[in-house]
């Protein structure tokens, strides 16, 4: 299983990183993987945005090669997470209609040559005001 934690923001951990590489995914055991989800409620109430990075220690991002993918849901929904770069840092990106405090987005790997991760989830917390 992945060991998921929040983050802040994927720009924030990409510029405090000096320097990235990147590994692609089949170099790996799932095990060997970390992944960063961050589940961003929009104002709106349009849903929420999914940021998901997955590293092999500090500075390395894992590239996900063909037959590994990350999907996230909500409910029925199921999207396939679209891959970007950013200054060498990998992301996973998609859309969930999850607005609501105590709604669950759950984020898995799917791998076709090795173990799948099917079970990581972020349960979006009350609005806080600034």
């Amino acid at each position: 299983m992945l060991r998921a934690t929040s983050i802040l923001s994927l720009l924030v951990a990409t510029f405090a990183t000096v320097a990235c590489s990147t590994i692609d995914s089949s170099d790996l055991e799932t095990s060997g993987m970390i992944a960063n989800i961050e589940v961003v409620r929009l104002q709106s109430g349009g849903g929420s945005d999914v940021h998901v990075s997955l590293t092999a220690g500090t500075l390395d991002f894992v590239d996900l090669e063909p037959g590994d993918v990350l999907k996230a849901s909500f409910g029925d929904e199921v999207v396939t997470l679209d891959e970007g770069e950013f200054l060498g840092a990998i992301a996973y990106n998609g859309h969930v209609g999850a607005s609501a405090e105590g709604d669950v987005v759950n984020v898995s790997l799917e791998r076709a040559e090795k173990t799948p991760a099917p079970d990581s989830s972020v349960t979006l917390p009350a609005l806080i005001d600034i």
